[in-house]
């Protein structure tokens, strides 16, 4: 048997109303503490929550929720030195993939500030505010490396995690079509990670889970499912693709979203929205029984049909639910234009044999796919 290697961060505290730990939590690793967030969390007063119960265990509390965005003069390097000055002992993260990445460079770059003790002891935690990270359970980020302006793959200080907190109550108010952009995300992450040559009997036991739960949260939310349920689902398949991604390593199709995200500043839910049919379609002929079983998973009915024809139907499903919440289809729909694109492949393929990716395929290969799906 292969051998199997978990080495997983931090606690995550998975469930509803979860968030209300967040004061407590803290307040193991100090009394001030940085916040940065999605400017859109003050809708539903999320933030103002967070701030709140910080506020409840004696904990000071600084807010960013806008770094980065367009208008903002503040940069990650001048965040860092305020950090600094301001003898930040705890920072905190709440939101999706672009500011999670932001607060695992801001906190391990504190970390390493030197001859200043509450950097050296800082804590980071995090709140999770999408389906879907598939570097949850993994002691790495990725972010733009400045010095040559191509995504890297970075490693965590050690010890720096203390904790990360999912909580569906805080995604009540996702609209459906959002709703189903994230999760057709967290379906290319599941079926990417399920036909892994890298993987062993337990990551094909979680990406089974992840499919499954991913195709219920999907179908359920077609059916117009307005109550958490969807969103409960698409979460649990985010975990499972998770924790199967802290064993195994990312595929091409995950490595170009990223890419193509940070090229274009395109959302990459949007764009793993786009990929996924054309991903199944490859995988047709190469691993019809293992796409088969990924099309029964998501809840085709393939009773009586050949593999070949079953593993068609996934393509098929997935593209029938993209008309019905209507949802994008081609990279064209973002107005990119084709050249640009082998930029991405560039990137993508410099991904390859990091420590969170293996993208086996080359650049012309990473290409021909992006050409499929625009």
């Amino acid at each position: 048997m292969a051998e199997v290697i978990l080495d997983i961060p931090g606690r995550v505290h998975f469930g509803s109303d979860v968030l209300n730990l967040v004061g407590s939590i803290a307040s193991e690793f100090g009394n001030r503490a940085l916040l940065l967030a999605d400017y859109n969390l003050h809708e539903g007063r999320h933030i103002e929550r967070v701030i709140d119960l910080l506020h409840s265990k004696g904990i000071q509390c600084i807010l960013i929720d806008d770094l980065g965005t367009y208008g903002s003069s503040r940069t990650l390097k001048d965040t860092v030195e305020f950090a600094r000055t301001s003898r930040i002992e705890i920072i905190l993260a709440m939101g999706g993939s672009s500011t999670l990445n932001a607060g695992w460079a801001l906190a391990s770059r504190y970390r390493n500030t030197p001859n200043h003790p509450e950097a050296e002891r800082s804590a980071y935690m995090e709140i999770l505010t999408v389906f879907r990270y598939p570097f949850l359970l993994r002691n790495a980020y990725i972010e733009m490396d400045p010095r040559i302006q191509r995504l890297k793959v970075f490693s965590l200080p050690s010890n720096l995690h203390k904790g990360t907190l999912i909580d569906p109550g805080i995604m009540t108010g996702i609209s459906t079509k959002y709703t189903g952009t994230l999760l057709m995300d967290t379906l290319l992450q599941a079926l990417e990670g399920f036909l892994s040559s890298e993987g062993n009997f337990m990551t094909e036991t979680l990406f089974r889970g992840a499919l499954l739960h991913g195709g219920e949260g999907l179908n359920e939310a077609l059916r117009g499912e307005k109550s958490l349920k969807p969103r409960v689902k698409a979460i649990q398949s985010g975990v499972l693709s998770a924790f199967g991604y802290s064993i195994l390593r990312m595929g091409p199709a995950v490595a170009l979203s990223y890419t193509l995200n940070k090229q274009f500043d395109i959302p990459k839910s949007w764009i793993g929205t786009v990929l996924l049919p054309h991903l199944a379609d490859i995988y047709e002929e190469s691993h019809p029984e293992l796409l088969a079983e990924a099309a029964k998973l998501i809840g085709e009915d393939t009773f009586g049909l050949y593999p070949q024809e079953a593993a068609a139907s996934f393509s098929s499903h997935i593209r029938r639910s993209l008309a019905v919440l209507g949802l994008p289809t081609r990279l064209r729909d973002f107005d990119l234009k084709l050249p640009r694109l082998v930029e991405a492949a560039e990137e993508a393929a410099g991904l390859d044999s990091t420590l969170a990716f293996h993208v086996p395929l080359s650049v012309d290969s990473l290409y021909d796919f992006l050409k499929r799906a625009f």
